[in-house]
């Protein structure tokens, strides 16, 4: 078996696409930070790739400083691991998801020999939270809102410059962001991610991919991954993943020497 280096990839697409089934087919043991409404964390027991799970476990939670983190353990169908860690605030104007992400991070460099696979999801939901954060909890005297979405721009930089050392697989996920090119006049998409991040948060990446759905004259749908860039998307890779490509982790390699 040829050696894989670990990836570190930037997904993002509309909603419903499929991403979290994608990020579901990487490698075991599985760190899930879920940020998203409860639902979206089915396809870490129940996908087409890995199967149905052989068991899934009660809600459970653990001390991380000032706070607990509920969290869930799954035996996956091919016998790998995965652990979904809950991230969401109960008051929407005491928010405190971004202070505890962050403080997650920061201990998971010393935990991280014990996972494959990192996935966040998503990057769009924890830039909303830590704006958030920023107008109701450090900074609610501000009379300037962009402040709080420059704040915000800033935590979400720190949060995908902590993935740079990892040397698991990573996988943050975004949705689509819509923006009209100053010269051409045509719309570009982007990451949905606040200020610059949009067109630089790519960069910090090796691997940049789009999932999207197309349709056959029968109606039939079909989930494909870009993972090259045509002027409109921002996709790139380094490992020769075909572009388009069959949205699972084998697939990526079929080019890989």
């Amino acid at each position: 078996m040829i050696d894989r280096p670990a990836i570190h990839v930037l997904l993002m697409g509309e909603s419903g696409v499929g991403k979290d089934n994608f990020a579901a087919t990487f490698p075991k043991n599985m760190l899930v930070w879920h940020l998203d409404g409860h639902g979206q964390d089915v396809p870490y027991s129940n996908n087409k790739i890995i199967g149905r799970a052989q068991s899934v476990g009660a809600l459970s939670e653990y001390e991380l400083g000032n706070y607990r983190i509920p969290y869930r353990d799954i035996v996956a169908g091919d016998g790998g691991f995965v652990r979904i860690e809950y991230y969401s605030s109960d008051n929407p104007r005491q928010p405190y998801v971004a202070d505890m992400l962050e403080t997650r991070m920061s201990w998971f460099a010393q935990e991280q020999t014990n996972w494959k696979t990192l996935v966040c999801g998503s990057l769009s939901s924890l830039a909303l939270e830590n704006r958030l954060y920023e107008q109701f909890v450090l900074n609610p005297s501000y009379k300037d809102p962009r402040k709080w979405y420059g704040a915000a721009t800033e935590y979400v930089e720190r949060i995908i410059m902590g993935q740079k050392a990892l040397q698991c697989n990573v996988i943050f996920i975004c949705h689509i962001g819509r923006q009209q090119d100053e010269v051409g006049g045509e719309l570009v998409y982007t990451p949905d991610l606040p200020g610059r991040l949009s067109y630089s948060a790519g960069r910090y990446f090796n691997e940049m991919y789009r999932l999207f759905i197309t349709r056959n004259d029968k109606g039939e749908s079909f989930r494909n991954l870009q993972t090259d860039g045509d002027g409109r998307y921002q996709c790139k890779t380094h490992i020769d993943a075909p572009n388009p490509c069959y949205p699972s982790y084998e697939s990526l390699w079929q080019g890989w020497k």
